[in-house]
């Protein structure tokens, strides 16, 4: 694999000359190369025929993209994996709820779905059901991926249970959400991003795990942080409500749905902290619950300072505003 700083007029012929496999002029991002050292792998035998040389462009082409259908309420978590697809050059159509999700199911044909389990109207187990029951009059059978906060044993079983193809625990990052997708698609799809990070983790937020599960890119971190500093506020709201009210339910859907936004920008403290609160509301006992609501505000209060201090290294659209 020949890899080069300026590409020069003539250097893929000279290329295939030499016997060279790939071609990629750098700078070159580690998916790209990854793929490109997958596709070297996997060429036939030389002595048969040459093969065609690897370029970015021959990668670009072998990756048929996918039509993806997302059901998720959460607008933040929306966000992240809607650019996570849209960055393998897949598209995805977004679905707020359940109903939505068979709607949309009904009205076009997909791949995968992703489907979160805990959604309003309709939630992810009824319409996954729904989906197979369907799907028995025409004999299909698009593979449906869980994502689900919780990450215990019951709640994987219940998805197998009413039809689902596997199960991620939230928040997920680039290279779990295409692995899987992959182990159920029988199309190509781009290579997973590295897990390694070695970032030392922040009190408030981790910054390193967010960047990674953006796949590096700082305008999707911006925009993932710009949307969550103004869903903040509506959610903090929700949920001082709930607590004021003295409302178990409320409590445990307000914390819940904040709990998603935490995680999804890595915020796994304050998440914890939610985390309290929502099993406090689950099991209708609000003892203790001022206390941790106070611990909760102060957490928050850090981490907003910290998320702005972030959109403040390059310019960001809620900056502008």
């Amino acid at each position: 694999m020949m890899l080069s700083s300026v590409g020069q007029r003539g250097d893929a012929q000279h290329c295939r000359e030499l016997g060279v496999a790939a071609y990629l002029t750098k700078p070159v991002r580690p998916s790209v190369l990854l793929d490109a050292i997958r596709t070297v792998l996997a060429l036939p035998d030389h002595s048969v025929e040459p093969p065609a040389l690897v370029t970015r462009h021959s990668l670009r082409e072998t990756q048929r993209p996918m039509r993806v259908l997302l059901a998720e309420d959460n607008r933040i978590n929306q966000l992240l994996a809607v650019k996570m697809l849209e960055k393998r050059g897949h598209s995805p159509v977004v679905a707020g709820n359940g109903r939505e999700a068979i709607m949309a199911f009904e009205r076009e044909r997909f791949d995968v779905i992703l489907m979160d389990i805990q959604m309003p109207e309709m939630d992810g187990l009824e319409a996954a059901a729904e989906i197979r029951q369907k799907e028995r009059g025409t004999g299909g059978h698009v593979p449906i991926i869980a994502l689900t906060a919780h990450a215990m044993r019951e709640d994987r079983e219940r998805c197998l249970d009413v039809g689902m193809d596997a199960y991620l625990a939230k928040p997920f990052s680039p290279g779990e959400l295409f692995e899987t997708i992959e182990k159920l698609s029988p199309m190509p799809v781009a290579p997973k991003f590295p897990l390694e990070t070695t970032a030392q983790e922040s009190k408030t937020f981790d910054k390193a795990a967010l960047l990674a599960r953006v796949g590096a890119d700082r305008s999707v971190l911006r925009e993932l942080i710009d949307l969550f500093l103004g869903e903040y506020p509506r959610l903090l709201d929700d949920l001082r409500k709930s607590v004021r009210a003295g409302s178990a339910k409320e409590l445990a859907v307000a914390a819940h749905t904040l709990r998603g936004a935490l995680s999804a920008v890595s915020a796994d403290h304050a998440a914890d902290t939610t985390r309290t609160l929502e099993l406090m509301g689950q099991g209708g006992d609000l003892a203790g619950v001022e206390p941790a609501w106070a611990a909760l505000e102060a957490e928050l209060e850090a981490l907003r300072w910290a998320l702005l201090a972030v959109a403040r290294e390059e310019p960001s659209s809620a900056l502008r505003r």
